[in-house]
């Protein structure tokens, strides 16, 4: 599957929790499907790495419901996983649209 970022400096990364489980997440590129889970994520990482032109990469989704506090972070889907990001991102800049 080959995802277009549009020819722009910036990509959209969003994702849906599925509603029989929770714990479950189906990602999205500019509004194509990227995958489910950790294959999902992982697709993002390989666009993010990938597309040279990148200079901003926009998180657009839901949180997670956080009890008792906690960090932006730890709300993600992929908090577990956020070093992966960071890291692929480099000097580019990420952009929170979270409801």
């Amino acid at each position: 599957m080959i995802i277009q970022t549009m020819h722009t400096d910036s990509v959209i990364i969003s994702w849906e929790f599925h509603t029989a489980q929770p714990e479950q997440v189906t990602y999205f590129i500019n509004g194509e499907k990227a995958g489910d889970n950790d294959a999902g994520f992982d697709k993002i990482l390989q666009v993010i790495k990938t597309d040279t032109r990148l200079r901003k990469v926009i998180l657009k989704g839901k949180q997670r419901n956080m009890q008792g506090g906690g960090n932006l972070q730890s709300s993600l889907p992929f908090s577990k996983r956020f070093d992966e990001l960071k890291k692929a991102l480099g000097t580019r800049q990420l952009v929170y649209e979270l409801l």
